[in-house]
This record gives structure tokens, C-alpha cells and sequence, in this order.
């Protein structure tokens, strides 16, 4: 999947599972976790999520705390053009 719409679909999917944080709100660099956007349950589905669009199981090396950070360190994490090829 292309950086874009992991970006789009990320984002949707961030509005829709959130808490308090509306579409003006949620940039690319807002922190997720620290602002309690996401609960630590719901990191479990973001993951399942990310699975899911890269078509590929996150390997345990991958998941380093700054990993979900915001969008921003998650598309660099697990959807960089490096990672692709």
C-alpha cells in the first residue's frame, strides 16, 4: 500500500476509533498516545490495522515505543518506501 492512502485510511481510522479529537483537531504530528486519543487497548487494533493495510505481521523489532507516536512516525515506521521494495 502507497504512503497515501495509508495516510487517508489511518486517519479515518483514527477519527472513527478516537476520543476526543475531531478532523481540525488531528494533524500528522499530534501525539496519539500521550494525548490519550487512542487507549493502550485500542493500540491493539491500530496494530491488527496496520497488519492488515501492509499485508504482512509486524515483527517484534519493529515495535519500539516511538512507533505510535503520531502518524507521522507510524507511516515512516511501517509504511517508508524503504520498507515497500
Amino acid at each position: 500500500m502507497d504512503r497515501e492512502t495509508a495516510h487517508t485510511r489511518l486517519r479515518e481510522w483514527i477519527l472513527r476509533h478516537g476520543k476526543s479529537i475531531d478532523e481540525a483537531t488531528l494533524t500528522d504530528e499530534t501525539p496519539i498516545m500521550e494525548k490519550r486519543v487512542i487507549t493502550s487497548l485500542q493500540l491493539m487494533d491500530l496494530i491488527l490495522l496496520i497488519e492488515s493495510m501492509r499485508s504482512a505481521s509486524l515483527q517484534q523489532e519493529q515495535i519500539a515505543p516511538g512507533s505510535f507516536r503520531n502518524m507521522t512516525a507510524i507511516l515512516d515506521n511501517f509504511f517508508s518506501e524503504a520498507l515497500a521494495a
